[in-house]
């Protein structure tokens, strides 16, 4: 009996073994990429975006983020699934780990942006005599993909035009951000 419940467990641990799949992630590390239907990845377009201001004549004033170009290269159809993929630097004791700033992508927002007609913003905040609005953007949801990679998707579905991703945007005067565009 106990060799029959013992060759049963074995069993059962070995056709689990023999499904697991390896997943195909990004070589490139805390760059985010849109994954290709065969498979491969592509960065996102990327950017410096400096934070600035833009005082008007009434008091007011507006916080924002500029990046150059009317549209981005990078698309999705409003029909597919918006994903964008990451591989972080795990190991944290590695010395070499301090070279990547990113190393947790929950610290993404999502924001839409502008088209302007040489460039795209985003106001993070409006400030007047008597209010102040900030824009918080939008957060992702994060799944763990592969050993050292996560998948980012939008929590909700996005409507066509231009969008931004940037990652800890509060604390950041000098950001990296990743554009991409939605087609309807």
């Amino acid at each position: 009996m106990r060799s029959v419940l013992l060759l049963g467990c074995l069993l059962v641990s070995l056709s689990g073994w023999g499904l697991a799949q390896s997943v195909s992630e990004p070589e490139d590390i805390s760059v985010l990429m849109k994954r290709a239907a065969d498979g491969s990845f592509a960065p996102l377009e990327m950017h410096r975006a400096l934070r600035q201001t833009r005082d008007s004549f009434f008091g007011s004033s507006d916080v924002f983020l500029r990046v150059p170009g009317a549209a981005s290269g990078v698309r999705y159809r409003n029909s597919e699934a918006i994903q964008f993929y990451l591989k972080v630097f795990i190991s944290t004791t590695d010395p070499r780990a301090s070279f990547f700033p990113i190393q947790d992508p929950t610290k993404f927002t999502l924001f839409k942006l502008q088209a302007r007609e040489e460039h795209r913003e985003v106001v993070l905040a409006e400030s007047g005599a008597l209010y102040t609005n900030r824009e918080g953007g939008s957060p992702l949801l994060v799944r763990l993909f592969g050993d050292s990679s996560f998948q980012l998707s939008p929590t909700t579905r996005l409507a066509p035009g231009e969008y931004a991703l940037g990652y800890d945007v509060e604390h950041c005067d000098n950001l990296i951000v990743y554009c991409f565009g939605v087609e309807p």
